[in-house]
């Protein structure tokens, strides 16, 4: 099974500054992080145009993968699997990670390896011991290689998981 860094496999923070010049008037799903849990996003009614949008925000989408952490407790990294999204994009607050998988690993197979006690240990020796952090940096996912079995076998996985 290969093995790779989940950068290679996944987009980090994808830049969306394109989006906000498309279509100002856009309608998203607007999302706090206390909206977010382990199962994906609670039910929202709050819709924003994009240009009523912070440009700093986190925007997602559908089969994105959004990692939230409380300040300076990496044992609290938290991937939520962004699915249902009465619009096509949702926004955060900007101290969301966002990781956007490439066709090559399924959205459930990396929400269940981020979800892993290998990725959190994993991740907390990537982070210097003195730091208190409110987000991941992109550091992490260049240097931390997952297995990535052929699509039909994360499949499977996910399905048992």
């Amino acid at each position: 099974m290969t093995r790779v860094p989940i950068s290679q496999i996944c987009q980090i923070n994808p830049i969306n500054s394109s989006k906000f010049a498309e279509n100002p008037e856009q309608l998203v799903d607007f999302i706090s992080t206390a909206a977010l849990h382990a199962d994906g996003i609670v039910p929202t009614d709050i819709s924003r145009p994009l240009r009523d949008v912070p440009r700093a925000y986190s925007i997602f989408a559908d089969g994105d993968v959004v990692i939230t952490m409380n300040a300076g407790e990496q044992e609290q990294i938290r991937p939520v699997l962004i699915q249902n999204l009465k619009h096509s994009l949702g926004v955060g607050p900007p101290n969301l990670t966002v990781l956007r998988p490439s066709p090559l690993i399924k959205p459930r197979y990396l929400y269940h390896l981020m979800h892993s006690a290998a990725f959190r240990a994993a991740a907390q020796r990537c982070v210097p011991k003195n730091r208190i952090l409110t987000q991941l940096p992109a550091s992490i996912f260049e240097a931390i290689e997952i297995p990535v079995p052929e699509l039909r076998h994360q499949s499977r996985i996910s399905d048992i998981l």
